[in-house]
């Protein structure tokens, strides 16, 4: 089943009162990883440092096109990105969880999705999906594995105009139909049974599930 909210309806007591959250904030140490296209450029953009933002919002922070930042991903491929080396150096540091970034404002996607082919599995020449690899990773080693996933979507004509700004609200036109997308994107990171244990939702509205 899954449903989205407005995250606002939500209270942090309500949340603290889950076994789910309990059991995440028990957890404590854990590993954030940010990674998708944006890591492509490295902070730069044709050779200058781009110094007014994160590395993750590149793209609005360079003023880079759409269909110029789409052919970033013929490039995108991190042939030194090694899911088992990085779970296996998260848990020799006494971590018990990591996070990973499935999508972010850029609508770039680290796993197989049919909802759009800007996926790190269609749209590249490795055709890896980073998803997959860190979760099975994950589940080697004994940690547990979650997802950041943004509703901020500029790729979509329904996510979001691209701006400066890290937490731009969605309409509620546009989040009318950018629900059913982020519900069958959800659903498409939920292939990896048993394996993704913890979802954080980035931005003005919360999609939740149940399994």
């Amino acid at each position: 089943m899954l449903s989205v909210l407005n995250a606002s309806a939500i209270s942090r007591e309500a949340l603290m009162t889950t076994e789910a959250f309990k059991k995440w904030d028990g957890d404590k140490y854990s590993m954030m990883i940010h990674f998708g296209l944006y890591s492509h450029l490295g902070g730069e953009w044709k050779g200058v440092p781009v110094t007014n933002a994160g590395g993750e919002m590149i793209q609005s922070a360079a003023g880079i096109y759409y269909d110029i930042y789409e052919e970033l991903a013929d490039e995108f491929d991190p042939q030194g990105f090694d899911a088992d080396a990085i779970v296996q150096t998260a848990k020799k540091a006494g971590m018990r969880s990591i996070i990973f970034t499935a999508k972010h404002h850029d609508g770039f996607c680290m796993f197989d999705t049919e909802t759009t082919e800007f996926n790190s599995v269609d749209a590249t020449e490795s055709g890896r999906d980073y998803v997959r690899e860190m979760a099975e990773a994950c589940k080697k080693e004994g940690l547990k594995f979650g997802l950041y996933f943004s509703l901020l979507d500029w790729h979509s004509p329904f996510g979001g105009q691209m701006s400066s700004h890290n937490a731009d609200k969605i309409s509620d036109a546009d989040s009318e139909q950018l629900s059913h997308d982020i519900a069958k994107k959800i659903q498409d990171e939920m292939t990896y049974p048993g394996q993704v244990k913890i979802t954080v939702i980035r931005e003005t509205r919360a999609v939740s599930y149940a399994r």
